[in-house]
């Protein structure tokens, strides 16, 4: 394309929304591609356009003298994604760029929580989205222990949306189901599509809903060395992601598993962060390899 530019684009495309930065200054959209949840991409076309709609933006915030044919991008993907779609995702990016580097999401994640590469002391990261969940422990950028399911906010929406569906014969929209993650326990009834729905009742969705994570988690954590497992109940593990922000989950977790949960500030930049910290540590002979 002519109208890219000879930059590094740090890019986090996920189920719900695409976000990107240049120079520090992180943007967002809408993806408009529907992903169901644990779908990295489904139609390479949709994501080309996106893809191309996200440098249109790009090229629009430098000068003109500044733009050349591609960028350089450094993106993250989930754990658990296959060799097929990783591949798939970074083909369909270097079509547009110069070079491409993925990375695992939580490492980004750790790093945009503070964590750095030197640091000798593991962290505990849960990266909550709306498609993807992923738990690992980190220690030197190097994952020692994971787990991931492709499940996210959005199963938590499709659970509430069948019990309406069952009891009460309603379907809410895909706004109001978001609505109701987001601000579920501040009263004792909901209303949804103009029906009253008790809080206990969508709280019982809820944790069901979740009970995968909590046993995928329960299993990793088992598998801790002592020391190790000592350090994250002393620290805490750390949440990022959109869902993380989801009231009295982090409570949740930490009553289910006995670790200590602690959404960090801001959890739904976390990997944007992390990418731009990535970035000032990578050497530029690396690109010439990716």
């Amino acid at each position: 394309m002519s109208d890219t530019f000879n930059m590094v684009v740090m890019l986090d495309w996920g189920t719900e929304n695409i976000r990107w930065s240049l120079g520090g200054e992180i943007h967002s959209m809408p993806n408009e591609s529907p992903l169901l949840p644990g779908i990295l991409f489904n139609d390479p076309e949709a994501l080309t356009l996106q893809w191309r709609q996200v440098l249109r933006h790009c090229a629009a915030m430098v000068p003109w003298h500044k733009r050349i044919i591609k960028p350089k991008v450094l993106a993250p993907v989930p754990l658990g994604s296959s060799g097929v779609e990783g591949g798939g995702y970074a083909h369909v990016l270097k079509q547009e760029a110069l070079s491409v580097i993925l990375c695992e999401a939580p490492v980004a994640a750790a790093m945009g929580c503070g964590y750095s590469e030197e640091n000798e002391k593991p962290i505990g990261i849960l990266e909550l989205g709306a498609g993807f969940s992923q738990f690992a422990v980190i220690q030197q950028c190097g994952i020692r222990i994971s787990a991931s399911l492709r499940r996210g906010g959005r199963n938590l929406d499709a659970a509430l949306k069948r019990h309406l569906k069952r009891q009460f014969h309603i379907e809410p929209s895909d706004m109001e189901l978001s609505a109701v993650k987001h601000d579920w326990n501040r009263h004792e009834t909901l209303r949804l599509g103009g029906i009253v729905v008790e809080r206990d009742t969508v709280r019982q969705i809820y944790a069901a809903a979740v009970t995968p994570l909590v046993e995928a988690l329960q299993d990793a954590l088992d598998d801790l060395a002592p020391e190790m497992s000592a350090i994250l109940k002393s620290d805490g593990i750390q949440m990022t992601g959109g869902l993380s922000q989801m009231p009295r989950l982090s409570e949740y977790l930490t009553e289910r598993t006995g670790f200590p949960f602690h959404p960090t500030k801001n959890p739904a930049q976390a990997v944007m962060r992390g990418l731009l910290e990535m970035q000032k540590s990578r050497p530029p002979k690396l690109w010439r390899r990716a």
